[in-house]
């Protein structure tokens, strides 16, 4: 997430009004391949030689491209960690975590979406 703006604006939000869960950084889950050496070593691992790693740093367009900060939270909330860390908290909570969110998130609406800065590797390797 350190290297993901998109997450670390969301949670920015989200911890406003719920704590995190402490979390293994190499368990299954979001952000768990996120460091070099603990993906190369896994790909190895699974017979993976050659292997190369290329970042992409840019705007990824949250909700798709086209959504607006209102389908952009809804995706947030509904197709991402971010939701799962509000599934306990009262139903005021929630709306309030919400708004706060749309809010957030008009601040980042283009004509092409609501353009967020993210971190992705480009994975390129050969089988054995």
């Amino acid at each position: 997430p350190q290297t993901n703006p998109w997450v670390g604006e969301l949670m920015a939000v989200i911890t406003r009004y719920v704590e995190p869960p402490q979390r293994d950084p190499h368990a299954p889950g979001p952000f768990s391949l996120g460091e070099r050496d603990h993906l190369c070593a896994i790909l190895d691992q699974a017979g993976f030689k050659d292997i190369e790693l290329t970042v992409w740093k840019g705007d990824q367009f949250l909700g798709g491209m086209g959504a607006d900060a209102a389908a952009a939270t809804e995706f947030a909330l509904h197709a991402t960690f971010i939701g799962d860390l509000l599934a306990e908290a009262s139903e005021e909570t929630r709306r309030q975590a919400t708004d706060e969110l749309v809010e957030m998130l008009r601040a980042r609406e283009t004509e092409r979406g609501v353009a967020m800065k993210g971190t992705v590797w480009l994975v390129a390797a050969r089988v054995g």
